[in-house]
């Protein structure tokens, strides 16, 4: 699927192979929380704010991953 986006005032082209719904959520998800970062720290270059958007998304990630591994073994365990 192929959906036109906007973010931070900037327009993007993605394609992908999920439905335009989930492009446009996760992007709108992106945008809210460059958003919100921009307004917290202001003057701070976008650039820098795109990495700081990416880190924390990157650490929710991160421990997604990490509490799913732990359910994971609890279910093993319950076995």
């Amino acid at each position: 699927m192929t959906e036109k986006v906007e973010i931070y005032g900037e327009s993007y082209v993605i394609r992908g192979a999920v439905p335009k719904e989930y492009i446009a959520e996760v992007a709108r998800e992106v945008d809210e929380r460059i958003s919100a970062l921009q307004m917290k720290y202001k003057g701070l270059p976008l650039y820098k704010v795109a990495v700081l958007v990416s880190l924390n998304l990157a650490g929710e990630l991160h421990q997604a991953r990490k509490d799913n591994e732990e359910l994971l073994k609890l279910l093993e365990e319950a076995r």
